[in-house]
């Protein structure tokens, strides 16, 4: 009798415990972002290209960039207000010191974010870009307009 107590108790916790990790995804928003140089505003590299996975957690954001054909170390990235075409304000600085690619992406995650400007990118993606900077292309070399769609 006791082992059926304490496997029953065992599946509760589980069970609570997968409930609690279901709950708390929840509130994780993937982003994507097709990015090339001709997206930049002024224009960025013109033969790199790349993608982007932003995911919007409940105080930061973490990202998952690879850049291809637009070098291999990467001075900063961000997300900036703007509609596709113009150039905006950073939001949400990613990276702000020199990042190499590593396996082909530049992943981590940003400090601090609030939530106002959070639930902002949540709700209307698409007047929010990701870019990054390299040497070649300090204003930008690599840019792509969020979407809650998967467009690449």
């Amino acid at each position: 009798m006791t082992r059926i107590r304490v496997l029953i108790a065992f599946c509760a916790a589980v069970g609570l415990l997968a409930a609690l990790a279901t709950v708390s995804s929840a509130a994780d928003k993937k982003l994507y972002a097709a990015m090339t140089g001709k997206q930049e505003t002024p224009k960025g590299d013109p033969d790199g290209v790349g993608t982007a996975t932003i995911t919007v957690k409940a105080n930061k954001i973490c990202y998952d960039i690879r850049p291809k054909k637009a070098g291999l170390t990467f001075a900063a990235g961000h997300i900036h207000a703007g509609k596709a075409g113009v150039a905006g304000a950073v939001v949400v600085p990613l990276f702000a010191a020199p990042k190499k690619v590593k396996s082909g992406r530049l992943t981590g995650c940003s400090g601090t974010v609030s939530s106002s400007t959070l639930a902002k990118i949540k709700s209307k993606p698409g007047n929010y870009y990701v870019n990054i900077h390299n040497a070649k292309y300090p204003a930008g070399a690599l840019r792509g307009q969020l979407s809650a769609l998967k467009n690449f």
